[in-house]
């Protein structure tokens, strides 16, 4: 069977899915099954070293949404992640990924919303005493297979605030971003 090939999406097309899906989120008690499990990839992707193209772009998307000083880039992400996901993000062109990324930071507050923001959150760590992380952020595979897939996330998202630290944030919509082509 041959590959399925997805028609590249432009930014206002994507900026309509994740406002679907944020106006979706705020209607449920709680993210179902397959949105959290896409939450916990997209995590994943943030904080290993791709191989891929397309991981690389998507990567590089979720970074500049994270480092965004508006203090939803954590909803931004989740909201990308479920709506779009890595194969819409990396079959864009760099200019509809860069406009995409410049109306969602300029549209920021319209996606600060507390049950989104308590979505988000339950994505992320109780505390820094349930991560543990070895010395160079290798996970001790024995812990996460005994204590099940949410100390998984936990190490995960510890090693991903460990990476983040490491970019810079703006405080403006950026002009230009490029990306991989």
């Amino acid at each position: 069977m041959a590959p399925r090939l997805q028609k590249p999406l432009d930014a206002s097309q994507a900026l309509q899915k994740v406002r679907n899906c944020a106006k979706e989120l705020k209607t449920q008690k709680s993210l179902k099954d397959p949105q959290s499990r896409k939450v916990d990839a997209t995590y994943a992707v943030l904080l290993t070293e791709e191989d891929s193209t397309k991981r690389k772009k998507y990567k590089l998307f979720l970074q500049d949404l994270v480092s965004s000083d508006q203090g939803v880039g954590h909803i931004l992400v989740m909201l990308c992640a479920i709506s779009l996901g890595q194969a819409h993000v990396a079959n864009m062109n760099k200019c509809s990924r860069s406009k995409l990324l410049s109306q969602l930071l300029y549209e920021a507050a319209e996606f600060d919303d507390p049950k989104l923001r308590d979505f988000a959150s339950a994505r992320k760590p109780l505390s820094d005493e349930q991560a543990e992380v070895q010395p160079h952020g290798n996970v001790n595979l024995a812990q996460v297979e005994s204590n099940g897939r949410s100390k998984l996330r936990i190490i995960l998202y510890k090693r991903f605030l460990t990476n983040l630290k490491k970019f810079n944030t703006c405080s403006q919509v950026p002009q230009q971003v490029t990306y991989p082509s």
